[in-house]
């Protein structure tokens, strides 16, 4: 979030879904084995003043602390404590009647780091999980330009991230993220604001999953399908659409594969006209 008009008219990272008083959890990528801290939405909650028009109740608290973080304590709202909570990892909203955003808890956890069993404590001694999680550029460089990484981390979301809010229990999920090289977690996307005209071609596509195998002096790539997945037809006419793209020559744009070129055909009459 970089505090552009754009940004903060769309959404903010306050509760986008307009939870209350679930938690709200950002799952952010490390990079050289530093976690990602708070900083920044701190900085936006406390500076931003269309976010400050958007959202008073959530941002005017905060900016009376006047960065003043011993402050947070002792900040009362018509009687009661706001229970504002800044920590390197962790922000807790303001706590006011009406506001969607009352209550609300952001985090962060480096997606290699421990993610699971990921929980809090709101001052009426309920216990929270994750009800929402954005996975900011769950890849680095280095991470893209491997297979492994790259299957590691699918993994990690498709377990230890979505399965954060509890057994049986749904999550919702947004990754904004940059295609690094084709193949990375970032290939693919499915643009539009109905995520339900897309849901069957999601579940589809992505009901196998790739098992790196050896055998008979080669390794290939097997593909199992999921527990949990249905069908997966479409991934079958993904696949199969991608062969014949691939036969008549079609190459993905930004790699360093070339067309191989067309052979001319050649009939068997002429074959054994040549051989005479």
């Amino acid at each position: 979030m970089d505090g552009t008009d754009d940004q903060a008219r769309q959404g903010s990272p306050l509760n986008p879904k307009g939870l209350s008083p679930d938690e709200a959890a950002r799952v952010l990528s490390t990079v050289g084995g530093k976690l990602v801290d708070v900083g920044k939405i701190r900085t936006e909650l406390d500076s931003n003043e269309l976010l400050l028009e958007d959202f008073p109740e959530v941002c005017f608290p905060i900016q009376a602390l006047d960065g003043i973080a011993n402050r947070c304590s002792g900040q009362l709202y018509q009687g009661p404590r706001t229970h504002i909570g800044w920590t390197a990892r962790e922000i807790v909203l303001p706590t006011i009647p009406e506001s969607k955003a009352s209550g609300a808890i952001i985090k962060v956890a480096g997606i290699t780091g421990r993610i699971r069993g990921m929980k809090s404590k709101t001052p009426d001694g309920r216990s929270l999980r994750p009800s929402l999680v954005v996975l900011d550029d769950p890849q680095t460089d280095e991470s893209a330009r491997s297979l492994s990484q790259c299957a590691t981390r699918e993994s990690i979301l498709a377990g230890a991230v979505l399965g954060l809010s509890g057994p049986g229990k749904k999550i919702s999920g947004i990754m904004p993220c940059t295609v690094i090289r084709p193949g990375d977690k970032g290939c693919l996307s499915l643009f539009g604001s109905k995520p339900d005209q897309h849901r069957l071609f999601a579940e589809h596509i992505t009901a196998e999953y790739r098992v790196k195998t050896q055998g008979r002096g080669r390794t290939v790539d097997e593909w199992k399908l999921r527990p949990s997945a249905v069908d997966n037809h479409w991934l079958d006419c993904l696949v199969g659409s991608a062969v014949a793209a691939s036969i008549q020559g079609a190459v993905l744009f930004g790699t360093d594969v070339k067309p191989v070129a067309r052979r001319t055909r050649v009939r068997l009459s002429d074959m054994r006209r040549d051989k005479r």
